[in-house]
Parts: structure tokens; sequence; C-alpha cells
């Protein structure tokens, strides 16, 4: 099967499951609604990078693998402290643990470092390039 078919498939599958969840009263969101969630969910989110490589990061890169021909691409730049963040998004640190160990490495205070991580948490979500583990329901 084809990367096209296959990203329709996954798409079809998951649009079919969060009806489901939306019929028997579970809400669900969007990924570019994730900026309006409330922050005490925020905080126990688990960011990961979307399963299928889509991204990686390479001399100073935030690498995105292209639709068309699977290439990867620079998508935008990341410094030390976003790369650090990023290394965090593996599935095993909530955002709260995230920015507890961004808090200890950086100095930042508590609040400058949540805000920190969810801004680089939301604006990757909302193109497609991590997400929360487990989805959004």
């Amino acid at each position: 099967m084809d990367s096209a078919r296959r990203s329709f498939l996954k798409s079809f599958v998951a649009g079919t499951l969060s009806l489901a969840d939306e019929l028997r009263g579970t809400p669900q969101l969007r990924l570019d609604e994730l900026d309006q969630v409330p922050e005490a969910v925020l905080r126990t989110m688990v960011p990961v990078f979307r399963s299928d490589g889509l991204a990686s990061i390479k001399d100073g890169w935030l690498l995105i693998r292209h639709w068309e021909d699977g290439e990867l691409r620079r998508y935008r730049p990341v410094d030390e402290r976003e790369a650090y963040m990023l290394a965090c998004f593996d599935g095993r640190h909530s955002i709260d643990g995230i920015c507890n160990l961004f808090q200890a490495e950086f100095q930042f205070d508590r609040e400058a470092a949540f805000s920190t991580v969810k801004r680089l948490f939301v604006q990757l979500a909302e193109a497609g390039i991590c997400q929360p583990a487990g989805g959004l329901g």
C-alpha cells in the first residue's frame, strides 16, 4: 500500500473512532484546538513525534519528511533549548515533567518554563509534527 493510501486510511480510521467517542459523549479536539485545553490537562499530556518518521533534528534544524518525495527538508531552526525540549517529546515525559527538566537545566522560573514548552508543543502539534501520546480523546 502506498503512503498516500496509508495516510488516508489512518485519517479515516481516526475520524471514525473520534466520531464514535463523540456519540458516546466523550468530547474530541483537533490538534489546532490544543491551545484551548485547560492548563491542568495540558500539563498531563505526553508529547510525541508522529510515528511515521515525519521529523528529526540535525545540525540545528528541525527536519520534516516531505509528503511528495519522502525527503527530509528543513522546517525551522532550533536552538539549544528547543532541541532539549524536543528530545523530551519521547512518550515518557509529560509536559509538566518536561517543564521541570527544562526549568532545572536552563534556570527558568516555573511559569516561564511552562509557557516555553507549551508554545513549542502547540506550534508543532498544530503543524501535525507532534501530538499527545494516545491522541486528544
